[in-house]
């Protein structure tokens, strides 16, 4: 009986690492030195979607400023085939920073692209390596 436990109790667990396997996301290296360091000049965030950066590039610091009366939302996102956002229509408070000038560089495959609800309303800032 006892084996009988043992031997199913085992199988549970090689199909439970199984599917655990089957879920997982590709593992990709890390560049540890980045040979280019860009960033934008302070602008307004156009109201639809725009590309930035038209390669792979790791976000290092990100300033939304809404000068505007009004919540405005704003989106940020990659342009892999299909796009995964970083922000994704995040709500920014009538006259409200949000700075994260301490993101853990965050990859953006085939780069970089961003828009507000509203145009002439968020000041954008990006800073990012490659």
């Amino acid at each position: 009986m006892k084996r009988i436990s043992v031997i199913l109790f085992l199988a549970a667990a090689a199909s439970l690492l199984c599917v655990s396997i089957i879920h997982a996301q590709a593992v990709l290296g890390y560049p540890l030195n980045f040979s280019k360091h860009e960033q934008t000049t302070p602008g307004f965030v156009p109201n639809t979607i725009t590309d930035v950066w038209t390669q792979d590039v790791y976000l290092e610091a990100l300033t939304l400023s809404n000068e505007s009366a009004s919540a405005v939302s704003c989106t940020i996102q990659d342009r892999q085939g299909t796009p995964r956002a970083y922000f994704k229509t995040v709500s920014i408070a009538a006259n409200t920073t949000y700075n994260d000038a301490h993101v853990p560089s965050r990859w953006f495959p085939s780069g970089l692209s961003w828009s507000c609800s509203a145009s002439n309303a968020v000041t954008g800032y990006l800073r990012v390596s490659y």
